[in-house]
């Protein structure tokens, strides 16, 4: 895991900080077992999306949290979730866990974006108030399922994902035609600048970036 704990000593540093573009990731076995696992109920349905995004972030970071809406609205992601950051992340990627397997879209989504925009401690008390806010579970019943090994293997399986793309700095995009996950080959892209200007359009890197994906079956 030695990528990973790289990963965690630089990661949410400002986007200034790393050259903007792209990663070529070659797609192997394990990285499409842990994309589906991200994805969920959606790994097996057909699609008409020309490419896949799965965003990298952590609860606490703050330039995650300044593009989280952002993201959202224009490209739709799967989220990547793991505590880049350390201990004080721990209880809000896990409550993001249990809201996505405890909660239906909506629920989970409406989690994230209390967790993402919460200003105070993201503590598991806190955590149990949005999960019996948002998914009708009292904080006993949270609990049990944050303690499950279920929650545990899915933030392991995230851990194992992050350290074979080497994803080094969040927030974090990664571009994969939907082909390649079922294939388990091809290339994806990893994107670490921003992806639109101050105005709000794509970047045409990033647009360029996009189109490799898209064509690479």
């Amino acid at each position: 895991m030695r990528k990973l704990i790289f990963a965690l000593a630089i990661a949410c540093l400002p986007l200034a900080a790393f050259a903007d573009g792209a990663q070529s990731i070659s797609l192997t076995q394990d990285i499409a077992a842990g994309l589906k696992v991200v994805m969920g109920k959606d790994a097996g349905k057909k699609t008409k999306e020309k490419v896949y995004y799965f965003e990298f972030f952590d609860v606490h970071c703050s330039y995650c949290r300044a593009r989280d809406q952002q993201i959202h609205d224009k490209l739709h992601p799967f989220y990547v979730n793991y505590p880049f950051l350390g201990p004080r992340s721990e209880p809000g990627a896990t409550a993001l866990v249990v809201a996505r397997l405890a909660g239906n879209k909506e629920q989970e989504l409406k989690v994230h974006k209390a967790i993402m925009s919460y200003i105070g401690v993201l503590d598991e008390r806190q955590m149990g108030a949005f999960a019996q806010k948002f998914l009708n579970l009292s904080f006993a019943q949270y609990q049990t399922k944050a303690k499950s090994t279920v929650v545990s293997n899915e933030l392991a399986s995230n851990a194992k994902l992050i350290d074979s793309i080497n994803v080094a700095t969040v927030p974090a995009i990664l571009i994969v035609n939907p082909h390649s996950i079922q294939t388990q080959s091809g290339t994806a892209m990893l994107w670490t600048g921003p992806f639109e200007d101050e105005k709000g359009n794509e970047l045409p890197e990033f647009k360029a970036a996009v189109a490799q994906v898209e064509q690479s079956h």
